[in-house]
């Protein structure tokens, strides 16, 4: 498949057909790496993605499952929260 790189006001942009889309269940946000000269698009995954889940899992009576929970969370917003472009 060949793609059109755009003028996106200072930036460049490529149109990706929805069929690629959807068959790489790609969403609104995807994490892009470049690597041997190759730009790498990939859909994002949250950093601790099923972490919530597990912790749970361990029982109601684990107290500090609930505390790890909400530090983890305080860390993705501060560590999002950070990054400006």
């Amino acid at each position: 498949m060949i793609g059109k790189i755009v003028k996106i006001g200072n930036s460049r942009g490529i149109i990706i057909p929805k069929p690629v889309l959807d068959f790489t269940k790609i969403n609104d946000e995807v994490e892009i790496e470049v690597r041997e000269g190759s730009i790498i698009i990939m859909p994002y995954s949250h950093r601790r993605q099923g972490w919530e889940e597990s912790i749970i899992s361990l029982g109601p009576d684990n107290l500090a499952a609930e505390k790890e929970i909400k530090q983890w969370h305080e860390l993705d917003n501060k560590e999002d929260s950070e990054w400006t472009w």
